[in-house]
């Protein structure tokens, strides 16, 4: 199977999980739809345009991409999927742990500094940007309760008598 074939169906099985997040969103209160609703159309909108990039652009890409290269590299060994699941996994413990905001920010920090995109003191102001912008966001613009993590739960529960 070609490439192009497994990236379409692959942008139709996630299409299909949109639109399902859509309709299942549509059932929610006014209150418990306020996130669900616009990720799920902004994901729609995005996979809409990624499908139209793939395909319709796609023979333009081919002729000057075939120009600009020479052999073909070959096929990678899976470290870097491997290395991108280990971000998602650590991502996902620092949740667990720490709870949302905490999470972003420190997960922010070290994911610039291990791929060196930011030194460390721009790291840790796109951090808090981002974690601000979050605690905005949701805290108060949504005025969602804030999930605390294991760690926080249980520094709660050894403060409390």
């Amino acid at each position: 199977m070609e490439r192009s074939t497994q990236e379409n169906i692959f942008i139709g099985i996630l299409l299909c999980l949109f639109v399902g997040y859509v309709l299942m969103s549509l059932n929610f209160g006014p209150n418990a739809r306020l996130v669900p609703l616009p990720i799920s159309i902004i994901g729609l909108m995005l996979l809409v345009t990624q499908l139209a990039q793939q395909n319709l652009l796609k023979t333009v890409k081919l002729k000057t991409s075939a120009e600009k290269m020479g052999p073909k590299e070959p096929e990678t060994d899976g470290k870097r999927e491997i290395i991108a699941l280990g971000f998602v996994t650590g991502f996902v413990a620092l949740i667990v742990l720490l709870g949302p905001l905490a999470a972003v920010f420190f997960f922010s920090v070290m994911f610039f500094i291990v791929t060196k995109h930011y030194a460390l003191w721009k790291a840790i102001a796109v951090a808090l940007i981002l974690s601000a912008t979050m605690y905005f966001l949701f805290i108060i613009g949504l005025r969602l309760e804030s999930y605390h993590g294991i760690l926080g739960s249980l520094l709660v529960q050894s403060l409390t008598p």
